[in-house]
């Protein structure tokens, strides 16, 4: 009786020590995880299907998917600047929402995997980071010129409770294709010591004259450095994958 007494006692006490490290350990390892998650699956399709609303009508019936997406890329560049000093500055920039997201598709029913409707991408704490509408390259629409689409942008941008005097003057970019041309106007965040390994702001983007979407943006400033830099991960993650049927 007391072996088994004292089998138990030490298991619990190894139970209890692999819990304590966890919680010591997890967050140093990961510490853009959300701690403090307040959006469930549930919670950032409803979210999605109202806001996505401003892109247009949305498809009777709609088959919709949700799921958690992840940017590395992000989570590495923020970790080396977090090393580097600028935590104060990381923590303030709010890319942490970046770092871990729910992801959400709308199909019109009996459609395929690639021709989604709308797509959203909602954060951990609710917050809205990026509306889109889909578009075949094939759909037709009417012009706009670049002037125009930076003064629609401004309106929408402001309307949604954006302070563009917080951000740079707007660029646009232009893509011609076949039966129309598709603008994103950007307005970049101003410089900053973070701003030298990512680029962040706000968006509109339009196909013709239609908008396509709205929301925020992040693009690494030297994307084949991180690129290297999550090579040796992902062999990682093959070697685990394969190792388990080795095993």
């Amino acid at each position: 009786m007391r072996e088994s007494y004292r089998k138990t006692l030490t298991w619990l006490v190894v139970l209890l020590s692999g819990a304590l490290a966890c919680a010591w350990a997890f967050p140093r390892a990961f510490p853009f995880f959300p701690a403090n998650w307040q959006v469930s699956r549930v919670e950032a399709e409803k979210i999605a299907l109202e806001e996505l609303r401003v892109l247009g009508s949305l498809p009777e019936d709609p088959y919709v998917v949700a799921k958690m997406e992840d940017n590395a890329g992000v989570e590495v560049r923020l970790l080396q600047a977090s090393r580097d000093g600028l935590e104060g500055l990381v923590r303030e920039s709010g890319l942490e929402k970046r770092v871990l997201q729910w992801q959400v598709t709308v199909y019109a029913p009996q459609a395929q995997s690639r021709d989604w409707s709308y797509q959203a991408v909602i954060a951990f704490d609710g917050t809205v980071l990026g509306l889109r509408k889909g578009f075949k390259e094939s759909d037709a629409a009417g012009p706009l010129t670049a002037e125009d689409a930076v003064a629609r942008a401004r309106a929408l941008l402001t309307e949604r409770g954006v302070d563009l005097a917080r951000l740079g003057p707007p660029e646009v970019r232009n893509e011609d294709l076949e039966k129309r041309t598709d603008r994103v106007v950007r307005f970049a965040s101003l410089p900053s010591a973070l701003t030298e390994r990512l680029r962040t702001g706000m968006e509109v983007t339009f196909a013709g004259d239609l908008l396509a979407g709205v929301g925020s943006f992040v693009e690494d400033v030297k994307p084949d450095e991180v690129t290297q830099l999550l090579q040796p991960i992902g062999l990682f993650g093959n070697i685990s994958f394969f190792s388990t049927f080795l095993v």
